[in-house]
């Protein structure tokens, strides 16, 4: 039995050892890339057309700038789609590109066919670049035929044998030029700046956040054809709305006005380094993201939404208006139909008033996948990310917003009355008061006046009598 289990443990070491070596062997076995008809392939292809769009954190270490081989290296790393080890910068033998070049007439359809008629096939391409560029895609995407173009200053026969123990990126930053470690020392001083930046002042602060934000715009135009001023780098929104994907444009204007086109979509986002285009529903989250690449902004750029998109007009409104809600939605209930799709929320909100169900009263509509979703009654709200909900009619938000709008009235008018109330009455009775004093003071002084006057008058009469009496008795005697 102790035999048994001897025997079991070294056949696991065996295995393992057998492994080890395979895997050895995998590491240094010679690099190609994928043929077309290959798994690894179509993977390499829409994970660089459509899946690190849609979900960049899938892959980790790959950006907006990464190439066909970049995305094989990252298969082949983690062993998944039978890719291949890729061949390193120069480890295959370079041909002198020329007239002579052996793959030309390859490299001059995909210039002025291929990317036109189909330009997913080159996603690292776009219109008007040199022919070199097709003819270093063509390479490494395994065009048979189609040997590696010499580097500028590179003799042709020339190759640097693959390494396994060697780390390429430590080997580049030794190959690399003075000027590309200067710029790395410049990064290093401005990290620096940044750590000393929290006891500058607020000023000091804002001007140098303008001053990234200049040096950020240049970059963005050299990055892409035509200036967009509504454009801002490194933001973007979420979600993007299916079914609006292009590639191959030559600017981000280019991609706002693509997204004009679909009801419903109020941001652009534009991956300059792919010429990759997505649209956002309006009211969709803003995101900042630490690459220049990523170019985002409004659709309407400061347009009348009527002019834009009528469509769209409408939900702009419902949304500014808060009838429909961002990022809310209803837990799952029972009778509910099946989710249907739909182009926008304003048509999910139509769907919901013509469905028939008179208890239903909210909807909820999915962008990325563009379904529509009859709540049923009784299902409890709650936060869902990037999802869009709202009531059954906009006229009731309307009316609630009325009532509000009535009742801060009433209350002003209440509050206006109350000073009339405590201000106003007791002021007015005074005032009154004040008058009939007044009255009866001015009747009071003038009866005394009359009175004084008749009683002056009625005196000096009956003086006058009696002087003249006395005057008469004089006259008789005599």
């Amino acid at each position: 039995m102790a035999h048994l289990t001897r025997l079991a443990s070294l056949w696991a070491a065996l295995q393992v050892f057998v492994a080890a070596a395979d895997a050895a062997t995998s590491k240094s076995a010679k690099c190609h890339a994928p043929k077309v008809d290959t798994k690894c392939h179509s993977e390499v292809m829409y994970a660089m057309l459509d899946g690190f769009a849609k979900h960049p954190e899938h892959y980790i270490g790959l950006t907006t700038k990464s190439n066909y081989r970049d995305f094989q290296a990252y298969f082949w790393n983690l062993g998944m789609h039978d890719c291949p080890r890729p061949c390193m910068a120069q480890e295959e033998a370079c041909v002198k590109f020329d007239e002579k070049y052996p793959c030309m007439q390859d490299v001059m359809w995909a210039a002025y066919h291929g990317i036109v008629e189909n330009p997913e096939w080159y996603p690292e391409l776009r219109t008007g670049l040199p022919l070199k560029d097709f003819a270093l895609v063509l390479y490494t995407h395994g065009q048979p035929g189609c040997p590696r173009p010499c580097d500028e200053g590179e003799p042709e026969g020339h190759f640097v044998p693959y390494n396994p123990k060697v780390n390429p990126e430590d080997e580049d930053e030794d190959k690399e030029s003075p000027k590309s470690k200067s710029d790395k020392r410049k990064i290093a001083d401005d990290d620096e700046e940044d750590a000393t930046s929290a006891a500058e002042p607020k000023q000091i602060q804002r001007l140098k956040s303008l001053l990234r934000f200049e040096h950020a715009s240049k970059t963005v135009q050299k990055l892409q054809m035509y200036k967009d001023d509504c454009a801002r780098p490194g933001v973007l929104w979420t979600p993007a709305m299916s079914d609006t994907f292009v590639r191959s444009l030559k600017s981000s204007n280019e991609c706002r006005f693509h997204c004009r086109k679909y009801d419903g979509a109020g941001y652009y986002l534009y991956y300059a380094s792919l010429g990759i285009c997505h649209c956002a529903v309006y009211g969709a989250t803003k995101q900042e993201v630490a690459d220049v690449n990523n170019l985002a902004g409004r659709v309407d750029c400061g347009e009348d939404w009527e002019k834009v998109n009528k469509e769209t007009a409408k939900l702009v409104e419902a949304v500014d208006s808060g009838c429909f809600k961002m990022n809310v939605g209803y837990g799952p209930a029972v009778g509910e139909p099946i989710p249907t799709k739909v182009k926008d929320a304003v048509e999910c909100q139509e769907k919901l008033r013509s469905s028939g169900m008179a208890a239903a009263q909210h909807f909820v509509f999915y962008p990325l996948d563009s379904t529509c979703r009859i709540v049923a009654p009784g299902a409890p709200e709650m936060r869902v990310p990037d999802i869009i909900s709202g009531p059954k009619t906009c006229e009731a938000q309307q009316i609630q917003i009325a009532m509000k709008a009535d009742f801060r009235q009433m209350a002003h008018t209440a509050t206006t009355r109350r000073l009339v109330w405590f201000i106003g009455v007791p002021s007015g009775v005074m005032m009154v008061l004040l008058i009939v004093g007044g009255a009866i003071f001015s009747v009071q002084k003038r009866i005394r006046r009359s009175t004084a006057r008749d009683y002056f008058f009625k005196s000096r009469g009956e003086d006058m009598d009696l002087s003249m009496g006395l005057d008469l008795d004089d006259c008789i005697e005599e």
